[in-house]
């Protein structure tokens, strides 16, 4: 792992380099597409919170 932190060392690396992966860089057409699939996880997982939000405000009431 980088720098002996574990874990966590590829998460930082990854974070602060969006280019690097375990298996080398990425093309720029792979990280449009990774971007891309980025993008669909998080709508849907906000979706996903949204409705949570509002499945609990109407049980307030």
């Amino acid at each position: 792992m980088p720098f002996g932190m574990g874990p966590y060392g590829w998460f930082w690396l990854w974070q602060n380099y969006p280019y690097f992966s375990p298996f080398g860089y990425l093309t720029p057409e792979a990280e449009l597409n990774f971007l891309k699939q980025q993008k669909e996880f998080l709508e849907a997982q906000l979706k996903a919170i949204e409705e949570r939000i509002q499945e609990l405000e109407s049980s307030n009431k």
